[in-house]
């Protein structure tokens, strides 16, 4: 396979609002950052997987029966020197990881898993521990307890602290709402193409 493929949870309300505000002020100051042209959302896995197709229909059989759920942030997250993105300052809001959102994360990385693409010799956390175990077994390096979800604004290359970051994280960070469905795309740095939806309970 040549590009990535990733299942999201795409925000609305008030987060997609506040996610796209504060996109739109990070291009206009740095244009071309890693993620800012990305769409918004929440990654539950990120890998290559063959037979997209095939897991496809599984995945959506195992979310028959997981009804739709809220979720809710309630802070910003930064990743300093983030190595995703070869040392850009990634900024987030940050999901609370509560036990719906983490049996939604196992049950699709558990789905994807057989059929995970391996061994992943360029990821930069390959190496290291808890992400090379999770890359190992689901073809993702950020399932299990040390995922933290967030729906990222965008990685700048610029120092903590800095005036862009503080105008990026100013305002509310607390925001809720319904996740209906998961998307699978194409998702390859910020090239990204919505390939399928699958609700949940359907």
């Amino acid at each position: 396979m040549k590009n990535f493929l990733g299942v999201f949870i795409e925000p609305s309300g008030s987060l997609l609002a506040a996610i796209e505000d504060r996109k739109s002020l990070l291009e206009s100051q740095m244009p071309d950052q890693p993620y800012t042209t990305a769409p918004p959302h929440c990654t539950l896995v990120h890998g290559r997987y063959k037979l997209v197709h095939k897991w496809t229909k599984l995945l959506a059989r195992a979310l028959e029966a997981v009804a739709p759920f809220s979720v809710s942030t309630s802070g910003w997250q930064e990743f300093p020197a983030d190595p995703m993105t070869l040392g850009g300052h990634t900024v987030a809001f940050r999901a609370d990881l509560d036990r719906n959102l983490a049996s939604l994360q196992q049950i699709v990385a558990k789905t994807v898993a057989p059929y995970a693409v391996l061994p992943l010799e360029q990821h930069p956390l390959r190496s290291v521990e808890p992400f090379a175990k999770s890359l190992g077994k689901y073809g993702s390096a950020f399932v299990g307890p040390h995922w933290i979800p967030h729906f990222t604004i965008g990685s700048p290359r610029v120092a903590k602290g800095s005036k862009l970051l503080e105008d990026l994280t100013a305002g509310n960070s607390k925001h809720r709402f319904s996740v209906e469905y998961v998307s699978i795309w194409q998702a390859e740095n910020d090239s990204h193409r919505k390939l399928f939806e699958i609700p949940l309970g359907a």
